[in-house]
């Protein structure tokens, strides 16, 4: 979620210029034939790389089209104004349209004429939550907004802001109250035990007291502030339905859409299903008839014939739609939400589509206890997997699958993706050309956490190119040559926030050698660097293929080494692409605890004794959690599992560690790094700071409440914040004797299965249950 640091460096939009595209009376095939273009377009300027980078061909000004605030378009970025009169419901189409136009200020006229000769689509779009008072006269998820731009040149965004100390009525109010924990919810009762049973009855009144008074906080904020956007969201939608009336019936107006990023996705879902109406109906009592799927005008959302759907990007795991998906999931916790998904329950009329990265962890908390708790007293927060702005937006492989999972109804759920797109590592070399180039990794790198104020994207050394692998979805298939003249290793930084597991994924081309018999060791990859011998620093993964002909993949863990090795015969053919994957994991075993009785916690309790002794009333207050926390208390037992997969299949599996590997939970000062990296266009960051509010110190053991320390904290992983070099092992400069293309870095469990992977190795398109191929989609 953004947070109100952030918004001060996000320079608000400059004055609205006006321009008309079109001079006619509003002919669709003339506009088409035209290459339309935006009517009303706003100047934003940022002040970071990533952006510059985003709009080249505009220098300073970054163009954004047909896109305003509502209801309030007051640029000075004071708290917005919710003026009564803008937001009350309309009955007649001109004024309604009128309206609705004078939020593109001196643009305002234009606008009016593009509502109603054009046919424009409407995309009402909310972002993170950043004040309770929050004036998004401003364009922070800029690669969404260029999508949009890109996807529907005619459509018009609408930026939600909000103020529930303004609204003029109770409802976003009352309904934060709604949505707040209480007694007896699932999440007070499970903390509320742990308190009782672990640390005695009068701690538990204590504590759950002044956690009573965090909730109410949380309540006049987040909760508000969602709620708010909702119900200002709705009563646009309200107005736009009566814009829409043209003479005779005529709709004048598209398709309407809702999007949004982290709690603005919780809005864009659960808009859908909110009850409005202060009786027995549920929905909202829409200003024009028939409006509603069934004829009526009292509906939900997703009820409405003219909206055709939602995407959520990070929605909360305690959002209404999230709960509805997650009731019947039996897959494991870790790729719980994540991925491209398609909401079934029905009251959501197949209309939201959610995408979750799977380490993300508002995506993956069950509810505010945990999202709060992870991301201010434990340290658990990732700022990464949680920015869904520049890193999926700017790859087409990217927006080829999912515009037309929007657009259909029909589209399955792919959880893959959600593993694929939260690599923190991707290079797949086709924004080169022919020769050399600098190749973009698709990360997008933060100077300070959740800052946007220096963020870019990251890109390698000049890099020689080839042919890549063919992929239907991609105008441009490049990879990278270890042989040309010139070749020189892929540098990729890896800021790798778990080193007990992960992945790496690549496609191999051997062309200077016969993959049966090599007669020397050809490098992969290597963490750290390349060098003669073994790397020696612990859970620093290389492959190669060795001398003897064999696919080589191992690291050293507790002073010992550990390989798995696979034949090359048959894995790797001379002058074809093979994809290759190389997974590790370690078991972690969870400190605390979740119990559904008293009476079980009580039976665990004896065994925790240690722990709670050690963290104090921190240990007890993760323990009150429905699950464990991602990172924080837990500590490695037990034996892993190093394997590789050839074109999607496991080649070969061997041991990591023995059954009596075990590395405690550590302290922050051994967590986190102080190496910093090198973004390859934007000078040095410094060291990856993955974890909210700590530092490398031991004062950031210490977890306070109030100001007062109640225990310490501790991480299962390691930051290891070292470069992975592509195209050598074993040996210094390039030794792979051949091609890759789509270098991936998996962080967390690795895949283990690859729907994106056909036979003999070729790429297939992930199978979303809808045609898709290189050919941008367009809105009509």
């Amino acid at each position: 979620m953004r947070s109100s640091a952030a918004l001060l460096f996000l320079a608000p939009l400059m004055a609205l210029a006006c321009s008309s595209t079109s001079d006619g009376d509003g002919d669709e095939s003339a506009l088409e034939t035209a290459a339309p273009k935006p009517v009303c377009v706003a100047d934003a300027t940022y002040p970071n790389a990533a952006m510059a980078r985003l709009f080249p061909e505009d220098g300073a000004g970054r163009k954004v089209g047909n896109y305003t605030s509502w209801p309030d378009v007051d640029p000075s970025g004071r708290e917005p104004a919710i003026a009564a009169d803008v937001i009350a419901p309309r009955t007649d189409p001109d004024e309604a349209r009128a309206n609705l136009a004078s939020r593109f200020g001196a643009c305002g006229d234009d606008m009016a004429k593009h509502m109603k000769t054009a046919k424009p689509n409407v995309y009402i779009y909310f972002t993170g939550y950043g004040d309770p008072a929050q004036n998004n006269y401003m364009v922070d998820e800029a690669a969404v907004m260029k999508w949009l731009n890109e996807r529907d040149p005619r459509g018009i965004i609408f930026s939600v802001n909000w103020n529930c100390a303004r609204s003029g009525d109770a409802f976003c109010s009352a309904n934060a109250k709604a949505l707040a924990p209480k007694p007896g919810t699932p999440e007070w009762t499970s903390f509320d035990r742990a308190m009782r049973v672990l640390a005695g009855e009068g701690e538990a009144q204590k504590t759950m007291a002044g956690i009573g008074q965090v909730l109410a906080q949380q309540g006049g904020g987040y909760d508000a502030a969602v709620s708010h956007a909702m119900q200002l969201g709705v009563k646009l939608v309200d107005q736009l339905l009566v814009a829409d009336k043209g003479p005779s019936g005529k709709e004048l107006l598209g398709k309407i859409h809702f999007l949004g990023y982290s709690m603005g996705a919780h809005a864009a879902a659960d808009i859908l299903v909110q009850d409005f109406t202060p009786d027995a109906s549920v929905g909202y009592k829409w200003s024009r008839e028939g409006v509603c799927e069934d004829g009526g005008n009292v509906c939900t959302v997703a009820g409405l014939k003219k909206v055709n759907w939602a995407l959520g990007l990070g929605t909360p795991g305690w959002s209404e739609a999230l709960r509805a998906y997650n009731a019947n999931r039996t897959d494991d916790g870790s790729a719980k939400s994540g991925g491209l998904l398609k909401i079934k329950d029905p009251r959501f009329g197949g209309k939201l589509t959610i995408f979750n990265r799977r380490m993300d962890p508002t995506s993956t908390a069950d509810d505010t206890f945990e999202r709060g708790f992870a991301d201010i007293l434990f340290g658990d927060y990732n700022h990464y997997s949680h920015d869904y702005n520049l890193p999926m937006f700017v790859q087409p492989g990217f927006v080829n699958v999912l515009d037309p999972f929007l657009e259909s109804k029909a589209a399955k759920d792919v959880t893959e993706l959600g593993v694929f797109y939260d690599a923190a590592g991707f290079i797949d070399f086709d924004d080169c050309k022919e020769g050399s180039c600098a190749a973009r990794n698709h990360y997008l790198a933060h100077q300070t956490n959740r800052s946007h104020e220096r963020i870019t994207l990251m890109q390698t050394g000049k890099v020689q190119t080839t042919d890549g692998v063919a992929r239907a979805d991609r105008r441009e298939n490049r990879g990278v040559s270890f042989t040309a003249n010139g070749a020189a290793p892929v540098v990729m930084p890896s800021m790798d926030q778990e080193d007990l597991r992960g992945g790496v994924e690549l496609y191999y081309r051997p062309t200077a050698y016969d993959p049966g018999a090599p007669g020397k060791n050809f490098g992969l990859f290597s963490y750290g660097a390349c060098a003669a011998n073994a790397p020696s620093g612990e859970l620093m993964p290389e492959a190669y293929v060795s001398d003897s002909g064999e696919i080589v993949f191992g690291m050293n863990w507790l002073g010992q080494r550990y390989e798995v090795k696979a034949n090359a015969r048959g894995k790797l053919k001379k002058d074809q692409y093979t994809h290759l994957a190389f997974t590790w994991e370690l078991p972690v075993l969870a400190l605390t605890t979740h119990a559904k009785t008293d009476a079980e916690l009580g039976a665990k309790a004896p065994k925790m004794a240690a722990d709670i002794q050690k963290h104090g009333a921190a240990l007890v207050w993760a323990s009150g959690l429905r699950k464990p926390l991602a990172t924080t208390f837990s500590r490695q037992e037990g034996k892993g599992t190093l394997r590789i997969f050839a074109n999607g299949k496991l080649a070969a599996e061997a041991a990591l560690g023995t059954d009596d590997s075990r590395r405690d939970c550590l302290s922050m000062a051994d967590v986190l790094t102080d190496n910093g990296y090198e973004t390859g266009n934007d000078g040095k960051y410094p060291a990856y700071l993955p974890y909210a509010n700590v530092t490398r110190s031991s004062e950031s053991d210490t977890v306070e409440v109030n100001g007062q320390p109640i225990g310490t904290r501790c991480k299962a992983y390691k930051v290891r914040n070292v470069p992975v070099v592509f195209g050598c092992a074993r040996g210094a400069g390039v030794n792979a004797g051949g091609d890759m293309d789509e270098l991936l870095l998996v962080y967390g469990k690795g895949r283990q299965s690859y729907d994106n992977v056909g036979e003999g190795g070729k790429p297939k398109n992930w199978p979303i249950g809808v045609n898709y191929d290189a050919t941008a989609f367009r809105a009509k």
